[in-house]
């Protein structure tokens, strides 16, 4: 349903998401918005936030995710969508949610790259 709902308006759930929260989109001067998955999604966003976008993602090695317990799942993770987002998406910011343990010093330089 969501991949056919995205092919047709890419950005459905994006404007659905402002229409309900205009005062509040305008008001806030950071938002974290989860789980983008196309490209239109982000020029959307980018439209509307201007110069208050940071795209940030999270990557994991596909053997940590398993230690994990996530499981691939054709269907999902080589989806058209998923697989744009993956290729096409320049981040601001790359956390890396590997083994090592250095979540605070990737924090200090996110907030350096927010208070820029």
């Amino acid at each position: 349903w969501e991949e056919e709902n995205c092919r047709e308006d890419p950005t459905r759930f994006c404007r659905m998401m402002i229409i309900q929260n205009e005062q509040l989109c305008l008001s806030y001067p950071i938002w974290i918005i989860s789980d983008i998955k196309s490209y239109k999604e982000i020029e959307f966003f980018k439209k509307y936030f201007n110069d208050r976008l940071l795209i940030i993602c999270i990557e994991a090695s596909n053997d940590i995710r398993e230690k994990r317990g996530w499981n691939s799942q054709s269907d999902i993770d080589h989806s058209v969508l998923e697989s744009q987002s993956d290729k096409t998406i320049q981040s601001s910011f790359v956390f890396s949610n590997n083994e090592h343990n250095n979540f605070n010093e990737q924090m200090n330089d996110l907030m350096k790259i927010i208070n820029s």
